[in-house]
């Protein structure tokens, strides 16, 4: 139950913050997505803060799961994507972030680009300023999801 899991992350946020985070994020990946929309407003602020945690692990699985409800249902999520967008900018922009992390913030940017226009339109310019660091990327497959969610990006 989201409420349930709400309450118990307020608990637990002083003792062990990152491994309820952590069992929250499992549990948002097993469970249908249906069954998760009725909730969304109590799970879409514990996955803001999972962004900016510091367990690179954590922060793959919360782009993961943002960026999979965020498609799922925009219209909860709208309110959410800038910050969305903004945190996904900064993974990919530093390069002191694992290859693992840069990765699922590119594929996230890629299927974020197929939401509705008038949603992340205004992010086109900050996205591709973004991008173009993935192209000088020392991993290979970073910069080849660089360069195919660039493309997108510049296609809208």
């Amino acid at each position: 139950n989201a409420e349930y899991m709400g309450a118990r992350y307020d608990a637990a946020r002083a003792s062990e913050p990152l491994a309820y985070m952590s069992a929250v994020l499992e549990l948002t990946a097993a469970v249908p997505k249906p069954a998760l929309l009725p909730h969304l407003t109590l799970l879409l602020p514990l996955l803001v803060h999972c962004l900016s945690c510091s367990d690179v692990g954590l922060r793959v699985k919360a782009v993961e799961a943002f960026t999979t409800l965020l498609v799922e249902d925009v219209s909860m999520a709208g309110p959410h994507a800038d910050s969305l967008i903004a945190s996904l900018c900064e993974l990919v922009w530093a390069p002191e972030h694992s290859s693992d992390v840069r990765g699922a913030a590119i594929r996230s940017l890629y299927t974020i680009a197929t939401l509705p226009r008038p949603l992340v339109a205004h992010h086109k310019r900050r996205v591709c300023e973004a991008l173009v660091a993935t192209l000088d990327d020392g991993c290979r497959a970073i910069r080849k999801l660089g360069v195919a969610a660039a493309n997108r990006w510049h296609c809208l």
